[in-house]
């Protein structure tokens, strides 16, 4: 009977073969892609779960409390970590079990370095006669949004006629001479003072050496730049433009970086710090025989990653000037006459901080003192952390701060060090000057400050930071990027970056430019060295970063280790420490008030550090592949009971005449139930063959064990849906049977409009719309939940580097299985209304019969599709939005859209489906379904 039954009906044979086939494939290759995007997961975060170190030691009391409200950690903080961390508690550390390498890292301060960088101007000098160029030096700062103008300003005289040196003992005036047609001998580019080279000849109203600067020239003689006699040429004219340096030194200990980040390894130029490398004494050239001074190794960066440029804006001042210039009066007339000629623009020259860095001092040679020696460092400056506030999730606001204007007291460093632009600006960072002891003695065994010696050059690039998925602050080596957090600040800083400009208070912080070790750092903390510098001496370190001894990855018991190392470090020092492991960066929005040249209100995204991502991942993607696992289990198994219940409706007539010939319950629930088996071991085996090209196809890998498991699924999954379909044709009565069962409304009325004729079509069967609405409501409902358990995935994963990456990976997958989940509502919506109109051909019949044209037909049969779509997409969306919790342990904000959207899609699924129901119309025979009802 199964046998003839399969090949008599073979249009609804096949149909129902083809739906089962549908389902069976779908589940092997959607739940082979679950598996597929766990393990990739589980693959990326075990790839980017350990950074350079695990554990993260600051300061008790450091951590903010908007860290640790969102598990944040902030990257570009060390600038502001000045000690906090003694070296007792290092050792503490350092010696506890389980820790394989203790770095630690502390600020010493930031000092200054002067260079000066020669600019030619001979193209712009006449090629004979008396000329004044004047040069206006602008700086420009914050990726070129800030320009702060007229900050120095520069006076360059040039003659044919020879120049004298200025005399040995000076006058009240001072500066190189020149003899004028006539006779008259007058002081050129003249200086108050009283002796060549001091302060006092440096400090005049018209020579201060920080703001406005003169040289004198004679072609293819003698130039004269500051009182410094220089030789010329015909062809060349320079100008000397000074730049200040704040540069920020920090204490390593050089073998922990060698082994945690192969700081070592990046050394480009002369050599690496010595373990322990102790300050060398050495005599200091010129000064007494018994007074030496302490010189400190550093290491130092081959490029800086502060960025401006001074413009130089060139100006010729034609007559005007030349008569100023040689008119022989005062200096402070001269300064005055000479800045309100404007004179005629003749161009623009830029010197770059990539070219002021390339003139720092270089690599001594071992154990010597370099010839040009640098001076010592005569002050320190330490700079705290920006006061930011919280404004929401993972978003802050920089507060600017007050300073009080002695912190840029630059006596003991000379004028010359003072660094443009430094004061003039907004502040975001308190400074505090320490003054350095310059009053050496002779009875003192050794000079109060130290020296720089710089002993070799490293690449920062070079240093081992591991994947960028995977960052942990890491600020001695990169500064964070701050990039555009929305359109007017992407489009003010053209799509770049607002970079550092090397200030002590600025926001956006330069990483330290010199390092050298702790021997090193205690020359900075003697005793009377710099002023207020007795709280570094006791607790110097700002952080100490862990790695955790042996091989740790994701398992639980890597994880508990970890964990293990840092609570015994908390118990033993009372520290604050962040597990850094498995974590990874996260753009945290900072808004950054405008300046005052240009730079305007800023939404900035910085990169911090997320806690915890790793984990957070894979916990989510165990409950997204359960969900999904069930999600699919649940859909097929709905689709393949909807179809079965669709075939035996469609043989209601012929299961009612085979009761009446005498065929038992037990033998009708049999013959439906073997059906059902039958087909779905075929669609099993086929199923299985099929799915193996299709995950080719796809991307994904399917084992050939899930393939075999296939079938007997397959077989069973037909059979439990089938059960209830089985029970219904085995327990209808044969009268019942033979006539399709429709209800009497208790209160008739007689329909006016097609809708309402449709409306009451569905009342008449209401459990046929009932299964229609339901077959739609399961789609929807899936679509729901299956988006809103992707959406809390996305959630858990977005936001950070290596969340944006794994989404990016197992995207496709969540796709796929909404496309399938999708395709079989579509199916199973289509199946109902085909069905619907096969069941009621006769109506349909009589209908044609009595005039009805074919439009108005269709319409019925689109209303009640119409309004079986929208109660199953309303039923659907409120499922899937009760259900969502349970499945995905979270309710998104999102979730009420992504229920409209939902069943948007599942009233759009019902009208395509239309489509066949409506074709099966149009072809329904007439004369002979009217000779059946006769």
């Amino acid at each position: 009977m199964i046998r003839s039954q399969l090949a008599h009906r073979a249009s609804r044979t096949l149909a129902l073969f083809l739906g089962m086939l549908v389902a069976t494939t779908a589940f092997t290759v959607l739940t082979g892609a679950a598996d597929t995007s766990r393990l990739v997961v589980r693959g990326e975060v075990a790839k980017d779960f350990r950074a350079a170190y695990d554990i993260l030691v600051r300061p008790a009391g450091s951590k903010s409390a908007l860290e640790t409200s969102q598990g944040l950690v902030r990257d570009s903080y060390l600038s502001g970590a000045f000690g906090g961390i003694t070296m007792a508690q290092y050792e503490q550390v350092e010696g506890l079990d389980g820790v394989e390498v203790a770095a630690p890292a502390a600020i010493v301060g930031y000092a200054m370095q002067n260079v000066t960088i020669p600019v030619d101007l001979s193209k712009y000098v006449l090629s004979s006669g008396r000329q004044v160029l004047r040069v206006d030096v602008a700086r420009l700062v914050d990726s070129g949004l800030s320009r702060v103008p007229g900050e120095r300003t520069v006076f360059v005289y040039v003659t044919d006629e020879p120049l004298a040196a200025p005399p040995a003992i000076p006058g009240d005036v001072f500066g190189p001479t020149e003899t004028l047609p006539g006779g008259k001998r007058v002081v050129l580019c003249p200086w108050d003072g009283v002796e060549a080279g001091t302060e006092a000849a440096r400090s005049g109203p018209f020579s201060d050496f920080a703001r406005t600067e003169t040289s004198c020239w004679s072609r293819g003689g003698q130039g004269f730049v500051n009182g410094q006699t220089v030789a010329s040429t015909h062809s060349k004219v320079t100008v000397e433009i000074p730049w200040s340096f704040p540069y920020l030194i920090a204490a390593i200990d050089p073998e922990a970086e060698a082994r945690l980040v192969g700081l070592d390894k990046a050394v480009t130029e002369g050599r690496y710090l010595k373990p322990s490398e102790p300050v060398s004494e050495i005599q200091r050239q010129g000064a007494p025989s018994r007074l030496k001074v302490k010189q400190v190794p550093l290491l130092l960066t081959s490029r800086p990653f502060a960025t401006g440029a001074d413009v130089l804006t060139v100006s010729d001042l034609g007559a005007a000037g030349v008569a100023a210039m040689t008119s022989g009066r005062q200096p402070a007339y001269l300064r005055g006459a000479l800045l309100q000629e404007r004179g005629r623009p003749l161009g623009r020259e830029t010197v770059g901080t990539a070219q002021a860095f390339s003139r720092l001092p270089g690599v001594a040679e071992p154990g010597a003192v370099p010839a040009d020696e640098p001076l010592p460092i005569a002050d320190l400056w330490t700079a705290g952390a920006p006061a930011l506030t919280a404004t929401g999730e993972r978003a802050v606001a920089v507060a600017p701060v007050s300073l009080d204007p002695s912190v840029w007291d630059f006596s003991g460093s000379g004028a010359q060090f003072r660094p443009l632009a430094e004061t003039l600006d907004t502040p975001f960072r308190t400074v505090t000057h320490h003054e350095g002891n310059n009053s050496g003695k002779v009875t003192d065994p050794t000079f109060k400050i130290p020296v720089i010696n710089i002993v070799g050059r490293y690449d920062p690039e070079k240093v081992t930071s591991g994947s960028d998925l995977a960052s942990v602050p890491l600020s001695f080596y990169a500064p964070s990027r701050l990039k555009g957090a929305d359109s007017a600040a992407t489009t003010a800083l053209k799509g770049g970056s607002l970079d550092t400009n090397g200030s002590m208070v600025g926001y956006a912080q330069e990483p330290p430019l010199m390092l050298t070790s702790l021997e090193g750092m205690a020359a900075f903390h003697a005793r009377d060295a710099f002023s207020d510098m007795g709280k570094a001496a006791q607790a110097p370190l700002g952080s100490i970063r862990v790695r955790v001894s042996g091989a740790v990855g994701i398992d639980d018991l890597s994880r508990e280790r970890v964990r293990r190392v840092a609570e015994q470090i908390t118990a033993t020092t009372g520290l604050d420490v962040d597990i850094v492991i498995g974590s990874s960066p996260t753009p945290v929005q900072v808004d950054l008030p405008a300046g005052k040249y240009g730079r305007p209100d800023l939404k900035l995204q910085e990169g911090w550090v997320l806690e915890g991502v790793g984990v957070a991942l894979l916990q989510a993607v165990d409950r997204k592949s359960v969900a999904l696992f069930a999600l699919i289990l649940v859909v097929c198994s709905l689709f393949v009971a909807n179809a079965a219940g669709a075939a035996v409706r469609s043989r209601r007539t012929e299961l009612g005449v085979l009761s009446c010939l005498g065929w038992s319950r037990g033998m009708l629930f049999r013959v439906v139930l073997g059906e059902l088996a039958v087909l779905g071991l075929a669609a099993g085996a086929a199923g299985a063959l099929l799915s193996w090209p299709i995950a080719a196809l796809a991307g994904l890998e399917v084992s050939p064990w899930r393939q075999i498991a296939a079938i007997p699924a397959a077989v069973l999954l037909a059979v439990v849906a089938g059960l209830g379909p089985a029970r219904r044709a085995a327990a209808a009565h044969p009268g019942s049977a033979v006539r399709p069962m429709v209800s009497v409304p208790k209160r008739p009325r007689s329909p006016r409009t097609l809708r309402g004729l449709a409306w009451g079509n569905l009342t008449r069967v209401p459990g046929r719309a009932a299964l229609g609405a339901l077959s739609l409501a399961i789609g929807v409902c899936a679509l729901t939940v299956l988006l809103s358990i992707t959406r809390v995935f996305h959630g858990a994963a977005v936001g950070t580097l290596l969340g944006d990456a794994i989404t990016l990976q197992v995207r496709g997958v969540d796709y796929l299985a909404v496309g399938a989940t999708i395709a079989l509502g579509a199916l199973a919506t289509a199946d109902v209304l085909y069905l619907n109109v096969r069941e009621r051909s006769g109506e349909f019949a009589a209908l044609r019969a009595m005039g009805w044209p074919e439009a108005a037909l269709a319409r019925v049969v689109v209303w009640e599709g119409l309004a079986i779509g929208v109660i199953g997409a309303v039923v659907g969306a409120v499922l899937g939005v009760g259900l969502t919790g349970w499945f995905a342990s979270a309710v998104p904000p999102q979730l009420l859209v992504m229920a409209g959207v939902a069943g948007m899609v599942g009233v759009a699924v019902t009208v395509a489906a239309l489509a066949i129901p409506t074709v099966a119309l149009r072809r329904l025979p007439t004369a002979a379904l009217l000779a059946d009802e006769e």
